[in-house]
């Protein structure tokens, strides 16, 4: 396709006016000068055709042709693009699927489970330890729990039996105390 371009770019380089007139080829190859016509017939046919109006100059045809290649040249730059636009859609299409095949391959690797099970065992450790932690905590405050409520039982008993005693020793007390009955017998009097 680029050698067509070239190849286009080439011709119509080689068909210019100027290159022709540079090249003195301009005389030879196309009809510039109508004067220099010595046959008859001929002059008559030109004549007929410039009367009909479907002779066209040589500056005229150069621009035909200029501009048919130039329709050529943009037609086929235009195809070009639409072939990179395509080609650029179907890359990046296929590149899409093959990233996704990857992944896939990828996630249903042996690699990758034994990845995630190893971040999985890590993560589960350090909650186990944490559980085992507060479990060990939570059965030596029920250890303490236990102690502190047998020291409450025997603290209890020991109140209970103290008070009773502390009320054996009130009574005896006041049945000792014989005070309010000691002078009686005195009396009061004025000397």
């Amino acid at each position: 396709m680029l050698m067509m371009i070239g190849m286009l770019v080439f011709f119509n380089f080689i068909s210019t006016p100027s290159l022709l007139k540079y090249l003195g080829l301009e005389q030879a190859l196309t009809l510039t000068d109508p004067k220099v016509i010595s046959d008859p017939m001929t002059s008559h046919m030109i004549g007929e055709l410039v009367r009909q109006g479907t002779l066209v100059s040589l500056d005229d045809v150069w621009s035909y042709q200029s501009s048919l290649y130039q329709t050529i040249i943009t037609f086929l730059i235009a195809i070009n693009g639409l072939l990179a636009a395509l080609a650029i859609f179907y890359i990046k299409s296929s590149s899409n699927d093959k990233a996704i095949e990857i992944v896939h391959e990828f996630v249903e690797s042996k690699e990758f489970k034994e990845f995630v099970n190893k971040k999985v065992k890590q993560k589960l450790k350090i909650a186990r330890d944490e559980y085992d932690e507060s479990t060990q905590k939570l059965e030596l405050m029920i250890g303490e729990g236990e102690g502190i409520r047998e020291k409450v039982s025997v603290l209890s008993s020991e109140y209970e039996e103290l008070n009773r005693q502390m009320t054996v020793i009130a009574k005896k007390i006041a049945s000792m105390d014989q005070a309010d009955m000691d002078g009686h017998d005195f009396f009061l009097s004025k000397d």
